[in-house]
């Protein structure tokens, strides 16, 4: 028998903002979702957000929204790129505890192609065309 199981695809905002905990419960709760499934990187981004949340334009000149161990990639050229909201804390860490202790499961997504800022600060790894 397959057994489906049903993610919601989030960014970090989605559930931060709003208060954590009140949105996993009704993630869990009312919507029924078996985990979240999310994007742990994004591209530049601009975002008028129609929910009642502060700040109502979000900015974010892209990155990762995770702390990757730095010590992987010293002897690479090219390096992750943490995103601004990210510096001084781990959304994923953060998500990921508050997730475990409702029996939600946590799946990541990171696209490459729409990352953001590697091809700015490492444009010898960018594809041209």
């Amino acid at each position: 028998m397959l057994l489906l199981k049903t993610y919601i695809g989030v960014y970090p905002w989605d559930l931060l903002d709003e208060g954590l905990d009140g949105v996993l419960d009704r993630l869990h709760g009312e919507v029924g979702v078996a985990g979240v499934a999310l994007w742990v990187g994004c591209p530049r981004l601009l975002q008028l957000r129609v929910r009642a949340v502060e700040p109502r334009i979000f900015r974010t000149r892209g990155g990762l929204f995770f702390q990757p161990s730095l010590d992987l990639y010293a002897g690479t050229r090219c390096k992750p790129i943490v995103s601004d909201q990210a510096k001084n804390r781990d959304p994923l860490a953060k998500i990921s505890s508050a997730c475990l202790a409702r029996g939600l499961e946590v799946r990541v997504m990171l696209s490459a192609a729409v990352t953001g800022r590697l091809a700015e600060r490492y444009p010898e790894m960018a594809c041209k065309n």
